[in-house]
C-alpha cells in the first residue's frame, strides 16, 4: 500500500466515520426534536383546534335542546294531556327546519309516546332494549346526556342524540326532549381532519368506549380499555382534567403518542393519536430531506397557527362585543362606545342623545306564540333599527327585549328618528304578531356621566310604558307624551 493510498483510506474512513457519527447525532437530535414538537406543540395545537371545532358543531345542539326543555309551549302542551299531537309535531318540525337538525323528538313520561318531527313513531317500553337509554337517563340525576344510538325513526341510522329532561314548574318529569345529529356527517368531519393532519382522531366516553370515529364500525364496539397496548394507560387518559393528558404505547414495532382532552360539555374525551415511528421513518431514510421538509412544514405550521389564532382572536373579539341573537353590540361594547362618545362630547361639544326602547308586551307574545316567535320579533326590531341608523350611531341589546341606541344629535332630532323607528316597526308587523315599541330619550347635559345619562333615558322609557306603551318620552319632558 502506498502512502497515498493510506492517506486516502484514512481520509475516507475519517469522512465516513465523521459523517456517520454526525448523521447519528443529527438523527437523534431530530428524533428528540420531533418528539418534543409533537408532544408540546403539534398535538396540543391540533387538539385545541379540534376541541374548538367540535364545540362549534355540538354546542348549538346543546343550546337548542336546552331551550326546548324550558319552552313554556312544550311544558304546557305536555301538562294539558298531550291533546292535538299535530301541534307538537309541527313544533318539532319547525325546530328541525329552522336549525337543520337530523332528528327532533319528545318522549312523554305520561303516555310513553315517542313524538318525532315525522309523527308519533312508537310507544317506548322498559323491556325494549332500544328504549333502555330513556329509562337509564330519567333514572339518573343528570339534566342532559349525549348518547350515540341507532335512530329507529330514520331507518336505524347511527345518530348522536342530545337528550334533555323536560320538567314542569314543580320539577316533576314530563318526559325527555332533544335533537339528533347524523353520525355520518360527524364521521366525515373526523375523517377529513385525519386525512389533513395524518392523525387518528376519535371520542370516547368515561368507560373508554368509542362514541365517535371516522370508521363507523368501531363506534360502541371498541374500547381503549380493551386495547392490547393502550389499555395500561387508559385510566390516566380517562381522568377528567382541565389540561390534556399524554401517554404512549408500542404496537407492532411502532411507537404511538396519545393525547386525551376532556370535554365537559359532552362528558366525553377527545383522543388524538400519532404514529411517532412512522413520523421518524422518513428521517431515517433521508435525514437532510427531512430537515428541509421539517423547516418548510414548521414554517407552514407557524404561519397556519398564526392565521388560525388571528381568526380565533377576531372571532373571540366579535363574540365578546356582539349580541349572539341580534348581531347588535352587547353591553360591554356599548359601554366602551358610550365612554368614547362622552369624551368626544366634552372635547368638541358634540351633541349626544341616548334612545332606550323595548318591545311592548313581549311576555304575552312568548306565552301565546312561543319563545322562537319572541326571538324573531327581537331580531326583526334589531334588524330594522340597524338599517335606519348611521355608521357613527351605536345600537346595543341592553338586555332581554330592551335596546340602547346612541346617536350624535339633539333630543329633538333623536325624537324624529325614534318616531321613524316606531313607524318602521309597525310596518313590519304581520297578522300573527303585532309588535310595538316604547321609547325613552335623554340628551346629554354637560354634567352627565355615562351612568346618569343611561338612568335618565331609562326613566323616560319607564314613563313611556306607564303612559300606555307605544309612546315616546323625553327625559326633559316629564308630562309630554305622543300617542300613536
Amino acid at each position: 500500500m502506498t502512502p497515498r493510498a493510506g492517506r486516502l483510506i484514512v481520509l475516507s474512513a475519517l469522512l465516513i466515520v465523521s459523517f456517520t457519527l454526525l448523521s447519528v447525532i443529527n438523527y437523534r437530535t431530530v428524533a428528540a426534536s420531533i418528539h418534543d414538537e409533537i408532544v408540546s406543540s403539534s398535538l396540543p395545537l391540533l387538539q385545541e383546534n379540534l376541541y374548538t371545532e367540535i364545540q362549534t358543531d355540538l354546542s348549538p345542539a346543546l343550546n337548542i335542546a336546552s331551550m326546548m326543555a324550558s319552552d313554556s309551549f312544550l311544558i304546557r302542551w305536555a301538562e294539558a294531556g298531550e291533546n292535538d299531537p299535530g301541534r307538537l309535531i309541527e313544533y318539532l318540525d319547525t325546530i328541525r327546519r329552522q336549525y337543520g337538525y337530523f332528528s327532533v323528538f319528545f318522549v312523554s313520561a305520561g303516555t310513553s309516546n315517542y313524538y318525532h318531527q315525522s309523527g308519533v313513531t312508537k310507544q317506548i317500553a322498559p323491556d325494549d332494549e332500544h328504549d333502555a337509554w330513556y329509562y337509564d337517563f330519567v333514572g339518573s340525576d343528570q339534566p342532559y346526556r349525549i348518547d350515540v344510538d341507532t335512530n329507529e325513526a330514520a331507518d336505524d341510522r347511527l345518530t348522536i342524540f342530545v337528550n334533555y329532561r323536560l320538567e314542569d314548574f314543580s320539577n316533576e318529569l314530563l318526559g325527555v326532549t332533544g335533537v339528533g345529529l347524523e353520525m355520518d356527517g360527524f364521521a366525515r368531519f373526523l375523517r377529513s381532519r385525519q386525512e389533513k393532519y395524518d392523525r387518528t382522531i376519535y371520542l370516547v366516553d368515561r368507560d373508554g368506549l368509542i362514541q365517535a370515529h371516522a370508521d363507523l364500525s368501531q363506534i360502541q364496539t371498541q374500547s381503549i380499555r380493551e386495547h392490547a397496548s393502550m389499555g395500561s394507560a387508559a385510566d390516566r387518559l380517562l381522568t377528567p382534567s382541565d389540561a390534556p393528558v399524554d401517554a404512549q404505547y408500542t404496537e407492532d414495532g411502532n411507537r404511538f403518542l396519545v393525547s386525551s382532552r376532556y370535554m365537559p360539555e359532552l362528558d366525553w374525551f377527545l383522543i388524538v393519536e400519532q404514529n411517532e415511528t412512522r413520523s421518524l421513518r422518513s428521517a431515517r431514510a433521508n435525514l437532510f430531506r427531512t430537515i428541509l421538509v421539517g423547516l418548510i412544514v414548521s414554517a407552514a405550521i407557524i404561519t397556519l397557527s398564526a392565521i388560525t389564532m388571528r381568526q380565533f382572536d377576531l372571532r373571540l373579539e366579535k363574540l365578546a362585543t356582539t349580541d349572539e341573537l341580534t348581531g347588535a353590540a352587547n353591553r360591554r361594547a356599548f359601554d366602551a362606545r358610550l365612554a368614547e362618545a362622552r369624551s368626544r362630547s366634552d372635547r368638541a361639544g358634540v351633541l349626544l342623545s341616548l334612545i332606550m326602547f323595548d318591545v311592548d308586551n313581549l311576555k304575552e307574545i312568548n306565552d301565546q306564540h312561543g319563545h322562537i316567535t319572541g326571538d324573531r320579533v327581537i331580531q326583526r326590531v334589531s334588524t330594522a333599527v340597524s338599517e335606519m341608523i348611521r355608521v357613527s350611531d351605536c345600537l346595543a341589546r341592553w338586555g332581554g327585549d330592551e335596546f340602547a341606541l346612541l346617536v350624535e344629535s339633539s333630543a329633538a332630532d333623536a325624537r324624529v328618528l325614534a318616531r321613524r323607528i316606531q313607524e318602521r316597526i309597525a310596518e313590519l308587523s304581520d297578522d300573527e304578531v303585532h309588535a310595538t315599541i316604547s321609547i325613552g330619550i335623554a340628551e346629554r347635559d354637560s354634567d352627565d356621566t355615562e351612568e346618569s345619562l343611561v338612568r335618565r333615558a331609562d326613566q323616560a322609557l319607564y314613563r313611556a310604558k306607564e303612559a300606555g306603551r307605544n309612546r315616546i318620552k323625553l327625559a326633559e319632558e316629564y308630562d309630554e307624551g305622543t300617542a300613536r
